[in-house]
Order: structure tokens, then C-alpha cells, then sequence
């Protein structure tokens, strides 16, 4: 069983994955996720993730960040959170794991939106990668 979160990109082409409150990562249910980003936007993206309380996460869930296919769909990750429990584990993962893209917490959405643009894709590779135009 896997959190399924809310995703949309918005118009400022940036994906917005919104996980909820104790959301349970998996790698499974990473794949699945992977799968619906694909209907939404198949070029590289710059991605907004929120999400708050105590998220539990599969032992070694984190290193589908490292798969040529994920870093096919993603620019950069943006995490927005105040939780302290929450930026203690993307800290230990970007520590540990070395991720291949941008990763950085904000605490806000505009924060983080106002980074993440610097990692848009170029106008005709975006253009071509949506799947719902």
C-alpha cells in the first residue's frame, strides 16, 4: 500500500505532487506514480513535492532518483515543508545518496517556485513532451 498523491502542472510548467499528511512512500507505488506523471508530461520537468506529519518510507525507496527514467521526467525537486521530521530526512537523503538533479526544502510554495524556474525546460522540448494538449 502507497500514497497516491495529487499531481498537476501547473501553467508556470512546474509539476506540483502534493502527498498529503503521513504519506507512505514505496518503491511500488513510486513506479505507479512514475506512470501517471508520464500522462501529465512526458519532458523533463522541474517538480513541486509537498507533504507534512510522519511519512513512512521503504528502506531504499529513494534510489528510483537515481533510474535513467526518473531522470528523464525531472529537471529538479523543490520539497515544501515546515515539518522538522520531514527536512531531517531529505537532509539525510541528500547526504547520503548524493541525488543526480537539484534537490533543496523551502517552506513555502513561492520559495520554491521561484527556484525551481530556473530549471524549466526549453519552449519546444516542453511542447513536445505534453501528452494532453
Amino acid at each position: 500500500m502507497f500514497t497516491m498523491p495529487d499531481m498537476q502542472l501547473g501553467s508556470d510548467g512546474v509539476l506540483r505532487v502534493d502527498y498529503g499528511y503521513n504519506p507512505v512512500l514505496t518503491t511500488a507505488g513510486f513506479v505507479h506514480i512514475l506512470d501517471e506523471r508520464e500522462k501529465i508530461v512526458s519532458a523533463p520537468v522541474p517538480v513541486l513535492v509537498k507533504m507534512s506529519g510522519r511519512p513512512k518510507v521503504q528502506v531504499n525507496q529513494t534510489g528510483i532518483m537515481h533510474t535513467s527514467r526518473y531522470l528523464s521526467l525531472t529537471t529538479a525537486v523543490a520539497y515544501v515543508t515546515k515539518e522538522w521530521y520531514i527536512k531531517h530526512l531529505i537532509d539525510k537523503h541528500i547526504t547520503l545518496n548524493k541525488p543526480p538533479l537539484p534537490i533543496f526544502v523551502f517552506e513555502t510554495d513561492q520559495e520554491a517556485i521561484n527556484w525551481l524556474k530556473r530549471y524549466l525546460p526549453t519552449t519546444e522540448s516542453f511542447k513536445s513532451g505534453f501528452s494532453c494538449l
